[in-house]
């Protein structure tokens, strides 16, 4: 079973299993993803980029804010552009992709003054040949009129700058085209608001479903970046001495455990990764066995283990069957405190255990399919580190015939017992759910409860694919490392949904969580393991668990329990020929500040969608993966309105962070990124920070 979870873990499309690697699939330096107004794609010398701290931008009011001019792309006269004189004359055979405006779905987006620049990217009948892109709005004296030959356009930096501290009234945009056939268009609106969006986001890009060296690593930017920066990869991770879940050898030494390319005993993958409330250093959990690590993420200590982490606190990080890591914030910055929160696979059947044992006259163990949420003191002064002896040459001592492997059994029993005798010092069980596995803890901001799902099995400290249950729930903290009372979050915790990865807003108001209805087909099992294969059942309207769930959708509840709102960005657009649930929306993370303006407070929620973009592709599936969506996922944001005064709830279209398609390789250059996109994270990250990229003149 050990091999066969191994498998299952490299080839679940890797939403949830972590996966690592070195640069991703990257596209030739220089091409050019966008045509402004006649510009190329280009690099250019600007001063770094700081992380916000205002919450409100400055507001300029200005009627002329729209310029007069036409943006003539090259080679398009003005005389061209008169086809267009009559704003109202276009037919329908226009879908607009990007902005995301109103449409038969709801408002359009909502966008934060110090946001990325608006890109468009649209479809037409096939027969245009000139494009104009038209904004108007009420406060302003002139429409902006922009022409081009291509499907997709890029706003001008120093245009968007204006427009946003200018322009706080509806915009209405009509995108309209020109053919033998005459002009087709849309038209749609979208805001901009003076509530700043701030903070750093790091990602999980991968270009594989399996572990693989090269295959994914964390990237990162600040808002406003037209890029994003190399943040961290497994390589970078100063680790060693990681072993196989049963303990006996290092990991990647043996068949089965070897990824090419990965030195045995490394890490192997930093996918699901949470930051450190001080924003320095990324805590990941690694590949199978699903040991966890922590590692610096600041400019220049890249890797580097943090001092406050002792050789004790990275040896209990390595044990095997471990979750996603939360820490709580007021504790951590306030009281200096460094635990850990984590959830561990359960093992005290027949005897208290770390590792899987199967023989050599031991009591029979398995892995674990239940979690319990447990701490870790990261300072702790124990265990030290076993050391590992050569792996053959070696003679039993009962005298029975040559055992190679005796040594590395007696150091592997060693480690356990050291593991065993710091419980109750170094690490100890937080809390058990009675209900079942507890998976993907989060801390509230003040450190005084915890929201996580509880499902029948989390065999990778997820809720796995073939569950047919999954609840948030919200246990009270009376300390860093003693709980309370556990209790199932109203409106998060229908038994006609399934419920799953909960985040904290900044103010602890609400939690945002993943929905998805109840699977149709009870009957499935955890693929590829005891010959399981789910590929030949019917698995009906509903096939999947929650685990990368085609039917997920993003809700936000009142911590405190209430009723839940479904956010206006799970749609993708109407025109677009997709339609949610059904677009895979998952994981929402909330940014690090909330603002308030004109007597309303601004969150801002970002998340990851299967829906279709340019550029999507499709991750394979191997015999240990189940029948789950194969489409590459990337990340929008959208931003959710509160009105205190009558507890109103409005949420926005969603903005494509088109930005995450280039990453950033020096002052003068870029690469195009072709990775899907998950796991996102928004705090005030210490990240590289990333040049103005990509600029358009």
């Amino acid at each position: 079973m050990a091999l066969g979870a191994l498998i299952a873990g490299l080839g679940a499309l890797a939403v949830l299993a972590c996966t690592s690697g070195d640069e991703g699939s990257r596209r030739p330096q220089g091409e050019k993803p966008a045509e402004g107004t006649g510009g190329l794609l280009e690099v250019g010398e600007e001063e770094e980029n700081e992380i916000i701290e205002v919450g409100v931008g400055e507001i300029n009011p200005d009627p002329h804010a729209f310029p007069a001019d036409p943006l003539l792309a090259e080679g398009i006269s003005p005389a061209e552009t008169e086809v267009f004189a009559d704003p109202e004359q276009f037919s329908p055979g226009v879908c607009v992709h990007e902005p995301h405006l109103s449409d038969a779905n709801g408002v359009g987006a909502l966008f934060p003054m110090n946001w990325l620049r608006p890109r468009f990217r649209w479809t037409g009948a096939g027969d245009e040949t000139l494009w104009e892109i038209r904004w108007s709005a009420s406060s302003q004296m002139n429409d902006l009129r922009a022409y081009t030959r291509n499907t997709e356009w890029l706003l001008p930096k120093e245009t968007w700058e204006k427009i946003a501290s200018g322009v706080v009234d509806e915009i209405t945009v009509t995108v309209r085209g020109h053919g033998p056939s005459g002009i087709t268009g849309m038209r749609g609106t979208f805001r901009i608001t003076p509530a700043l969006a701030g903070g750093s986001m790091v990602f999980w890009g991968t270009s594989s479903s399996v572990v693989e060296s090269g295959s994914s690593r964390l990237y990162g930017f600040t808002m406003g970046d037209e890029a994003v920066a190399d943040v961290l990869g497994a390589e970078d991770v100063n680790i060693t001495g990681i072993v196989k879940g049963d303990g006996r050898d290092l990991r990647g030494e043996t068949e089965g455990s070897y990824v090419p390319g990965i030195a045995a005993g490394a890490p192997q993958c930093v996918g699901c990764h949470v930051g450190t409330p001080d924003g320095l250093t990324m805590a990941f959990t690694d590949n199978y066995p699903w040991n966890m690590a922590i590692a610096s993420i600041d400019e220049g200590q890249r890797g580097a283990i943090p001092d406050y982490v002792s050789t004790g606190g990275q040896e209990l990080m390595k044990m095997p069957f471990l979750g996603t890591a939360a820490m709580l914030p007021k504790p951590w910055l306030e009281d200096g405190d460094r635990t850990m929160i984590t959830t561990m696979g359960r093992r005290t059947s027949p005897v208290p255990h770390i590792y899987v044992n199967y023989g050599y006259g031991d009591p029979p163990t398995v892995e674990p399919t239940v979690h319990d949420l447990i701490w870790i003191d990261l300072q702790a002064t124990g265990p030290t580190p076993t050391p590992m002896p050569a792996p053959e040459g070696v003679t039993a001592p009962w005298g029975d015939g040559d055992y190679s492997g005796w040594p590395r059994d007696e150091a592997r029993q060693e480690r356990q017992d050291a593991y065993l005798a710091a419980q109750g010092a170094g690490w100890d069980v937080l809390y058990t759910d009675p209900a079942g596995s507890i998976s993907n803890p989060v801390s509230s901001r003040d450190g005084t409860r915890l929201a996580y799902t509880v499902s029948e099995s989390s065999v990778d400290g997820h809720p796995d694919w073939h569950n047919n249950t999954a609840d948030i729930k919200v246990l009270s903290l009376t300390g860093p490392r003693s709980a309370g009372t556990s209790t199932a979050l109203a409106g998060a915790s229908d038994p006609g949904f399934l419920e799953y990865y909960p985040a904290f807003s900044p103010d602890d108001a609400f939690i945002a969580f993943t929905r998805a209805p109840a699977p149709s087909n009870k009957s499935r099992c955890r693929q590829g393991v005891d010959e399981c294969d789910n590929r030949a059942l019917d698995l009906g309207e509903n096939p999947d668990g929650p685990y990368y769930n085609r039917k997920g959708e993003i809700f936000v509840v009142p911590s405190t329990g209430g009723t839940p709102h479904r956010l206006r960005a799970n749609d993708p657009v109407a025109c677009g020929g997709e339609v949610s649930p059904g677009v895979l929306n998952s994981w929402p993370k909330w940014s690090s500040k909330v603002r308030e303006y004109e007597g309303k407070n601004y969150y801002f929620v970002i998340f990851s969608s299967a829906r279709a973009y340019a550029g999507q592709f499709n991750l394979e599936h191997t015999d240990y993966t189940p029948p789950i969506e194969t489409k590459s996922s990337h990340l929008y944001m959208s931003v959710v309105e509160h009105d205190p005064a009558t507890g109103e709830l409005v949420s926005y279209a969603p903005i494509y962070l088109w930005n995450q398609n280039f990453l950033a390789t020096g002052p003068d250059s870029y690469e195009e990124l072709t990775t899907a996109n998950l796991t996102p994270v928004w705090e005030d990250f210490s990240i590289p920070a990333v040049p103005p990229v990509i600029v358009v003149r």
